[in-house]
């Protein structure tokens, strides 16, 4: 899977429209929406930032592959979400 259709899995997987996450990010709806289609992004500077928009780590993000800790930090999180609205 190319990278455009990793972020735009990842966003639909999130629940988020092409705003929120361009937003997010600080970059126009029309630029993310190049990237989800193919286009580089311009600029190193926004992997960051996409990263955390869509809740994955940088090497999750540009290679797609889920890496064990990533794995294991996602369960961690989780728990502590669920520990935290039953409180």
């Amino acid at each position: 899977m190319d990278f455009g259709q990793r972020i735009k899995n990842r966003r639909q997987e999130l629940g988020l429209r092409v705003h929120q996450v361009a937003t997010r990010i600080g970059e126009s709806p029309s630029s993310y929406l190049e990237w989800e289609n193919g286009r580089k992004i311009t600029g190193e500077a926004v992997y960051p930032k996409l990263s955390e928009a869509l809740k994955l780590s940088l090497s999750e993000l540009m290679t797609g592959e889920v890496s064990q800790i990533s794995s294991e930090l996602e369960v961690i999180e989780r728990s502590i979400k669920n520990i935290r609205s039953q409180l």
